[in-house]
């Protein structure tokens, strides 16, 4: 009888461990994989927390805009207020193919960065500036400090300025640019002597605050320093940082069970064979007087050694492969903790896997010591007494002796499957001109837009500009006589000033309304109640942001609430009152958006404020256009997309204030490089996933032959010749690889479907079902050409011994 020493179990858990190298191999690398991906994923979402953190630590925590001297002042005094930076804006000078910009920012002061690493000296004079290498490609030349520039602003203004520094934004994008100056130019310069200032704040312990504690005390500090709600704008970004990110916690518990499932099963199916496989040799520890307990003692500290080597590696490989892929987020102290972390899931993962397979095998009965079949063989029945013994029927006879083995691997397989579908049906449902067409490019191709620099430009913004009818009906005319053309659609808004009542105004926008856009409201927001005449006769709005305004300016507005309206009719500055008849908070949805092309244009009109047809116009002078954009829609984008756009181009020339603001080319473009990203990220995690699967594989059938050795020598002992040896083992491996194409069709499928549906009920309608046949087919001649090659292996493998041999073997 075994005495209870730990020394001794320890030992033969080693000897069981040096016995059969294969499956241990085969373990480690599960857990390796395993180790390595879990850590790797929540690492990488790590790295982009840290990365954020550290950028959040760089910048404002909140900007106090258009202030006074005097607001200035209270601000630097206030003890609340840790660290601060004054800064300037001017308004974008808008050119054909670029706008540009001047704005001072005191240099680095406490934690706050508010650029990029530079090179050469800041700019101290008026005459001294700093670049962005980008804005080279305004002057066909590579910029160095010390050249010396001419900067166009609006109206045809121009500067001389001196570069003192140069610094390099990576991954600029579009032709905006931004030019910083001096201290003394944001004094005296012409474009910025007359900007207020801003200053931008840290504030005192914010980290330990809740999102509404510091939201609370930004306010506060305004309020006391007498700056207006609408010019307090807090970092929403670090503002939400204070919460907890469910998202962020959704990933990380999702990706940790995926994890933990795949590599408990797979460790499970591993130990599950193996000890199926070593019946023999355990029942020989039972008859020399080893208990139940002390055989599960056995497999579980095997299980444990071997997590000792292949979980350290894996973390090991995970933390250098994020090392070298965003060493920016490397971050020591929650790298070692996280490792820890998943050191620890690992570790319980293949305790829980291995539990049932040591269970097992603590009730393995002493009787089996000199048998070398299978007890369930022996008890197995079935209702077909005679049968023709081919090399089929043998090998689907195997599977149903061991069921549970064929369940296990197919289940671990189908898992890898389920995924592999889940990836290639985003692949083959994501639309790339779908997802382009948002918005306004739903049904039209090219958007036309007023500059943002021409209504920054002028005293009375965007009313002033459509005043002057940029869209003419000469220009329009000409758009629609391009060939190509087959709609032109003016959408109409324009800008007004509200107020609550509450001491200040706040710019917005408005737009009309009839009684079938009211009708279309109704669809989508069920308790809109608004009778559209008694809009016009008792000066009635509708106000679509309630929900936005009370986060912003801290008010709930509800109906039946006053509203002071203020606006330029064309000719003069006018004002009057209004009272709130409806509330419209979701009138933008996605499906307001997409359902049909009317719903689509009153969706993009729809503007803060509504109003009745009637009643705007009413508001206005009598010649006022409120048309603010053009959709132009071709009859065939693919043939003549970029014809249309050049002559469009050409055609809105005659009118400065207008330009071509979107294309369906540039989102299009924009999706593709979205879908590329996806396709590396989901190849990326399909090829380990992919592995586990080979390792799998190889493991069930290698083990299954390398076990059953002794039974095939009896089968060709009778009369099986080599070649129906070789078509069994290949058989077993080709029923493994039907099983696993079956669930994956049937469950991956049905996962695809209700993912495609998930998106669409969170309004991402860029995903159309399509089964991703091409990849299917794919995934279907691996499973079955793998399993085959590792049959192929296996059958080699086995040869190396006579019959005789595998005869005689224990």
């Amino acid at each position: 009888m075994f005495h209870n020493n730990t020394e001794l179990i320890k030992k033969l858990a080693i000897r069981g461990i040096k016995k059969d190298k294969l499956r241990n191999i085969l373990i480690v690398m599960v857990i390796i994989i395993s180790s390595c991906l879990l850590t790797f994923a929540v690492l990488m979402q790590n790295t982009f927390a840290v990365e954020n953190r550290n950028k959040l630590e760089t910048m404002q925590e909140v900007i106090y805009s258009d202030i006074t001297a005097e607001s200035m002042a209270s601000l630097q005094e206030n003890p609340v207020v840790e660290e601060f930076l004054l800064q300037k804006t001017g308004k974008p000078c808008e050119f054909e193919d670029y706008t540009i910009k001047a704005a001072y920012v005191e240099e680095e002061k406490g934690r706050m960065k508010p650029f990029l690493p530079f090179e050469g000296t800041f700019p101290l004079k008026q005459n001294e500036i700093l670049l962005d290498k980008s804005i080279s490609t305004l002057y066909e030349k590579d910029l160095n400090i010390g050249d010396e520039i001419e900067i166009e602003w609006q109206n045809s203004k121009k500067e001389i300025f001196i570069v003192t520094a140069l610094t390099s934004y990576d991954g600029a994008s579009g032709n905006d640019y931004t030019v910083y100056v001096s201290e003394e130019y944001a004094s005296n310069g012409s474009e910025l002597k007359d900007v207020k200032y801003a200053l931008a704040a840290k504030i005192s312990e914010s980290g330990s605050m809740s999102k509404e504690a510091f939201l609370d005390v930004i306010y506060k500090i305004g309020e006391d320093a007498g700056v207006a709600r609408k010019d307090i704008n807090p970092n929403n970004r670090y503002a939400d940082s204070l919460e907890v990110d469910m998202m962020t916690v959704s990933t990380y518990i999702t990706v940790s069970l995926f994890v933990f499932v795949v590599s408990a099963v797979v460790v499970y199916t591993v130990f599950y064979i193996s000890v199926v496989g070593r019946t023999k040799d355990l029942a020989q520890l039972r008859a020399m007087g080893a208990t139940r307990k002390q055989i599960k003692k056995i497999i579980n500290f095997e299980g444990i050694f071997l997590a000792m080597y292949g979980v350290p590696i894996g973390i090991i490989i995970a933390n250098i492969i994020i090392i070298i892929a965003k060493p920016s987020g490397v971050e020591a102290k929650s790298s070692v903790i996280i490792s820890l972390a998943c050191a620890c899931v690992m570790v319980l993962t293949v305790l829980i896997a291995i539990r049932k397979p040591a269970k097992l095998a603590g009730k393995t009965s002493p009787i089996n010591a000199g048998k070398f079949i299978n007890e369930k063989f022996l008890k197995s029945k079935t209702k077909i007494l005679k049968r023709r013994l081919t090399p089929f029927n043998i090998a689907t006879m195997q599977r149903k002796t061991n069921t549970k083995k064929v369940i296990l691997t197919s289940v671990s397989l189908g898992l890898t499957g389920v995924v592999f579908m889940l990836g290639a049906t985003f692949l083959s449902s994501y639309n790339v001109e779908k997802n382009a067409r948002q918005s306004e490019l739903v049904y039209n191709d090219i958007v036309i837009g007023i500059k943002e620099n021409a209504t920054d430009s002028r005293e009375n913004g965007l009313s002033e500009i459509q005043q002057e009818k940029p869209y003419s009906e000469k220009i329009i005319e000409q758009i629609k006589s391009i060939e190509g053309v087959k709609s032109v659609t003016p959408l109409s808004m324009t800008n007004v000033y509200f107020n609550f009542g509450d001491g200040f105004n706040a710019e917005s926008d408005i737009s009309a309304v009839n009684k079938d856009d009211i009708k279309a409201y109704q669809k989508y927001v069920e308790d809109l109640d608004v009778d559209y005449d008694k809009m016009i006769a008792e000066n009635g709005v509708i106000f679509t942001e309630a929900d936005y305004y009370s986060r912003r300016y801290g008010e709930d507005v509800k109906v039946g609430d006053k509203v002071t309206l203020s606006w330029f009719d064309g000719t003069k500055e006018r004002e009057d009152e209004f009272t709130i008849m409806g509330m419209a908070e979701y009138i933008k949805t996605t499906k307001l958006f997409s359902d049909s092309r009317e719903d689509n244009k009153i969706a993009l009109q729809s503007r803060t404020f509504l109003v009745a047809e009637e009643t705007l116009k009413g508001m206005m002078s009598e010649d006022f256009s409120p048309v603010s954009k053009l959709l132009i829609e071709t009859e065939n984008w693919e043939k003549y997309g970029e014809k249309v756009t050049k002559k469009v181009k050409e055609v809105i020339k005659s009118s400065p204030n207008i330009r071509v603001e979107q294309s369906l080319k540039d989102n299009m473009e924009m999706a593709e490089s979205i879908y590329e990203s996806m396709l590396v990220m989901i190849i990326a995690v399909l090829s380990f996933l992919g592995v586990f699967s080979v390792i799998n594989i190889f493991n069930t059938l290698i083990t299954n032959v390398l076990s059953r050795k002794k039974e095939f020598a009896v089968m060709q002992s009778v009369g099986l010749s080599s070649l129906q040896l070789k078509k069994i083992i290949t058989y077993e491996g080709l029923l493994l690889g039907i099983y696993n194409a079956v669930i994956t069709l049937t469950l991956g499928t049905l996962a695809g479907y209700l993912m495609v549906l998930l998106f669409e009920a969170q309004n991402i309608n860029y995903l159309d079902y399509t089964f991703p046949l091409v990849w299917f087919v794919g995934y279907l001649i691996a499973v079955l050409v793998i399993p085959v090659v590792i049959s192929a292996v296996a059958i080699k493998v086995l040869e190396k011994k006579s019959m005789v041999e595998r005869l005689g073997e224990d």
